[in-house]
């Protein structure tokens, strides 16, 4: 069986998010296009398919490695191929310290959104200080992926708590809001004619560009994750464990690709040596 066939049975076997299912089906293509099927594939074939794959990063090759052994695993599992997964070449993919905002960085970001009176393009006339501020506090509260936040809708938004089940992980979560932060999210439900919060005037491409020409615009390194990564360092400041939980992850080793060691406590050092 051809891997693009296999990927797609995989994915209506499961809830995935789109981006995760979308990075499954290019990895299944790619094995296509060597003519790797269900019953040819083992481990030597494929390390020698990630060793020609050269020109790509660590990382990438990192994630078809993954990527092409959970659908081999699919298809020996589900008894679709007879060939059981084999050992592959490992992929070491340095893993860079994180980096996130401050909290008094955030607070700075929040006073420009704002002031910022920018066009977000559309034809709702919308500007950046009529929802930027209310993304960025929900973003910074909730610790809410992208989409997540893209999505949210009113039916989710009750007794000051966001209550959803994120897309990514299919789990629920129930995070609390500032009165600040909900006051701004019914203003905007008032304004939609479908009850979402922004994607009635946002598309999924605007929202990532508006939010890379703001950070531009006002000369603020980082990206919109870093919402997300200093929610997670500032709560495990204090607890390591918390954070891993607010973050909906399973595998406290994850935490790594959060946590900016530079805004948490350390342990003193050596004495001065002069």
């Amino acid at each position: 069986m051809k891997f693009s066939t296999l990927c797609y049975l995989y994915c209506e076997a499961r809830q995935l998010s789109q981006a995760y299912a979308k990075n499954l089906d290019r990895t299944a293509r790619r094995l296509d296009e060597q003519k790797i099927t269900s019953e040819s594939i083992c481990g030597a074939e494929l390390s020698r398919m990630l060793k020609s794959m050269s020109t790509l990063s660590p990382t990438s090759r990192k994630n078809f490695r993954r990527e092409a052994l959970t659908l081999w695993r699919f298809a020996y599992d589900s008894g679709i191929s007879s060939v059981p997964p084999g050992r592959v070449a490992p992929v070491i993919a340095p893993v860079q310290p994180a980096e996130a905002w401050s909290l008094e960085e955030v607070r700075s970001l929040l006073a420009c959104a704002e002031g910022d009176r920018t066009l977000v393009g559309g034809h709702y006339g919308m500007r950046v200080c009529d929802y930027m501020p209310a993304w960025i506090r929900i973003g910074y509260e909730t610790a809410l992926r992208h989409a997540d936040i893209l999505n949210l809708h009113a039916t989710e938004i009750r007794r000051n708590c966001v209550c959803k089940i994120a897309s990514k992980t299919s789990k629920p979560l129930v995070r609390r809001i500032s009165d600040r932060t909900n006051d701004l999210i019914q203003d905007l439900i008032r304004q939609s004619d479908d009850r979402t919060v922004f994607a009635w005037f946002l598309t999924r491409r605007r929202s990532f560009t508006c939010i890379r020409d703001f950070l531009d615009r006002h000369g603020v390194s980082g990206s919109g994750k870093f919402l997300r990564r200093t929610a997670a360092t500032l709560i495990a400041d204090s607890s390591p464990a918390l954070a891993t939980r607010y973050l909906q992850h399973s595998d406290p080793k994850l935490l790594k690709h959060y946590v900016d060691e530079t805004l948490l406590k350390t342990p003193d050092g050596p004495p001065p040596i002069d």
